[in-house]
């Protein structure tokens, strides 16, 4: 029997009207949805599934409700199974490997379609219905990371109490470090470092100059002609060095927004929680979970410059500063300096500045930052 009488009596490629997997009046759960990728996993066969109703719906019907946009028959099974047919365009014959769950409410069924066949029997419907998809699919990692996460606002917020006053001191020692640095210098101290975050000097060597054929070049009085060529003298790690970035947001402003943010979350229950997601709706969740990620983010950012000023200002980090700075060879020459009693003076101009690493608002430990906010996925 040739090809086309196999695809005649295939009982795949038949109409099935599957009356008894019309049933749903409401949306299917999510175990119905992941069961169908099972099946489709497992067999390649999508029109075989149980709840698959594999007749055409009615031409005007509306488009479905998209369950799954991505029901794919996995590769090592297409040679074997091939391409399954599909309700909207193919009834009788092969048509997809990348396919769709969607959900024909008036009729309580389901269907596995190809993934671009919606659109030819929809037009723009169905695109809807893929951009309602996303919107759903949005809202509901939304709730996910706000159910995960609005319960540890309030610890959040009484870390944020706790580390404001570490934040405004060492806020104010960088302010006074850069000022008397000047924030020329500091920007290009911090240029200097941005590969390797390494104080670097350089020795000059004069080399040989050697022509494109190997032979070596004189100059007019016969002399062998050479070049300057700056060869790596020493390097040293300079930590912290993110705290003379250029147009460094405030660690103090930096917890003021996430405070700001988390105000409007906290809420003192769980019932208080689910209350809420209701009552804030699609816009509000998103908003909500925005407000959240963003505090996360300005608190992280605030505990890290902490630390970076703090350990910018730490006894061996000022010491090997110092040195690089006051070298001959420093391309951003600094009057750093260190006394028998282990205090620093920085000076500039009119400006100085006294450092001694060893004081509390430098070196008191600061709060540990609380373990990151559950992810949505």
């Amino acid at each position: 029997m040739g090809a086309l009488g196999k695809l005649v009596v295939d009982a795949r490629f038949m109409e099935r009207n599957n009356q008894s997997a019309k049933i749903w009046d409401v949306r299917p759960p999510q175990s119905i949805i992941d069961d169908c990728k099972d099946f489709v996993r497992k067999t390649g066969k999508p029109d075989e599934w149980r709840w698959h109703v594999h007749t055409k719906p009615e031409i005007g019907s509306p488009p479905p409700v998209i369950l799954d946009p991505d029901i794919s028959i996995p590769e090592k099974l297409r040679p074997s199974v091939g391409m399954a047919p599909c309700p909207l365009c193919s009834l009788h014959g092969p048509r997809y490997f990348f396919g769709m769950l969607g959900w024909w409410k008036e009729e309580r069924a389901l269907r596995v379609i190809g993934n671009e066949c919606g659109h030819k029997f929809y037009g723009e419907g169905f695109e809807e219905a893929k951009r309602e998809f996303k919107k759903k699919q949005s809202d509901d990692a939304a709730q996910d990371f706000l159910i995960a996460n609005l319960m540890r606002v309030s610890d959040l917020r009484q870390f944020i109490t706790t580390l404001q006053p570490r934040a405004r001191a060492l806020d104010l020692q960088r302010k006074r470090f850069v000022t008397a640095m000047s924030k020329k210098t500091a920007k290009a101290i911090y240029r200097h470092t941005s590969v390797d975050g390494r104080l670097k000097l350089e020795n000059v060597e004069w080399l040989p100059i050697i022509d494109r054929n190997g032979q070596a070049v004189f100059d007019k009085d016969g002399n062998q002609a050479k070049r300057p060529e700056p060869v790596l003298a020493s390097a040293s790690p300079l930590i912290g060095r993110d705290m003379l970035k250029p147009n460094n947001a405030q660690a103090e402003l930096l917890l003021y927004r996430a405070e700001k943010s988390l105000a409007l979350l906290h809420l003192p229950n769980e019932d208080a929680i689910l209350d809420a997601l209701i009552q804030w709706g699609v816009d509000g969740r998103r908003s909500a979970a925005t407000n959240l990620n963003e505090a996360w983010k300005f608190i992280t950012e605030a505990h890290e410059l902490c630390v970076e000023i703090q350990t910018f200002l730490s006894r061996d980090n000022l010491d090997g500063l110092a040195t690089w700075g006051c070298d001959h060879r420093s391309p951003v020459p600094l009057e750093l300096h260190r006394d028998h009693f282990g205090r620093f003076e920085l000076r500039n101009g009119p400006h100085r500045i006294e450092i001694i690493p060893g004081q509390p608002e430098i070196t008191a430990l600061l709060p540990e930052l609380p373990e990151p906010l559950e992810s949505s996925s």
